[in-house]
């Protein structure tokens, strides 16, 4: 059996993983203001830049098409792979239907609904590699990854800015620069979290932290970390969107490591998809159960 990992671009495999384990991406694209773009021709710099110079602009992710998925794993079938697919969450984004319908033409190919966005799919090639050592095949790493191992997996993220959370026009816009203002001038930060009991990958505001950006951050890990004893404790990834200071990434990476006592610590920058959705200077942070 040869398996292989492919996964949409949006959720923001680190470039390490992607050349150890062979990994395949397929881009999503950006509808900003009226033009498609495909994931990788625009950097986050560049679309926090165009957000900020018209912010009456709307992005919005769009998915590969049923089609596009269907060329995309063409030559993969032919040459004799399994393929198991790691899809953005289903409740964000159509990316994983018309991957499941692309796929219903192939033998051996698993969609995977990860219920997840961005860095949420490292656990699930951590866990892929695990149960591939353990003898499994693809039909049973698959069947575990969809029934099981979604619901093991956490993310969170502090926001710098909620500029981008609600992009629109006219009254909306208003009101969510209003907010911004009040947030940025009381000294806080909003916090969200994948909570499936809302919805099954609906991420949530949760809760709000004083002070500087760097002193919510340290609180936010804190918080985060402090109480989580069903953590593999293994790994941990933290993601960052476009303008978080390099400093602030390395505290981070020691506050995770020491907090949640964690043997590694990844860090990704995030994609264009989540810049767009959670703004720049943003800290997200993923870990698995056991």
């Amino acid at each position: 059996m040869k398996l292989i990992i492919t996964a949409d671009s949006a959720l923001d495999i680190p470039e390490e993983m992607i050349e150890e384990y062979g990994i395949k991406t397929i881009p999503v694209m950006f509808d900003i203001d009226g033009e498609l773009i495909e994931d990788g021709q625009i950097t986050p710099e560049q679309l926090v830049e165009k957000f900020y110079t018209n912010k009456k602009f709307a992005i919005r992710t769009t998915p590969a098409t049923m089609d596009e998925y269907y060329c995309f794993f063409t030559p993969l079938a032919y040459m004799g792979y399994h393929i198991i697919h790691l899809s953005l969450g289903s409740g964000m984004s159509d990316c994983y239907k018309n991957a499941k319908e692309a796929a219903a033409k192939f033998e051996y190919i698993h969609v995977i609904d990860t219920q997840n966005v961005t860095i949420g799919a490292v656990p699930f090639i951590l866990k892929i590699q695990e149960l591939q050592s353990m003898c499994k095949n693809t039909e049973q790493i698959a069947e575990y990854l969809q029934n099981e191992f979604y619901k093991k997996v956490h993310l969170t993220a502090l926001l710098n800015t909620i500029d981008f959370v609600h992009i629109g026009e006219g009254n909306n816009q208003l009101k969510n620069n209003i907010t911004s203002f009040i947030m940025n001038l009381f000294k806080k930060k909003i916090s969200l979290v994948l909570n499936r009991e809302v919805r099954k990958d609906s991420l949530i505001a949760d809760r709000q932290f004083n002070g500087d950006y760097e002193q919510a951050v340290m609180q936010f890990i804190t918080y985060t970390l402090s109480e989580i004893p069903d953590a593999d404790r293994k790994t941990a990834v933290i993601g960052y969107t476009s303008g978080t200071d390099e400093s602030l990434i390395a505290d981070c990476q020691r506050a995770v490591k020491n907090i949640g006592r964690f043997e590694e610590v990844k860090t990704v920058k995030a994609s264009c998809a989540i810049t767009s959705h959670f703004g720049y200077g943003c800290i997200i942070l993923c870990w698995y159960d056991k």
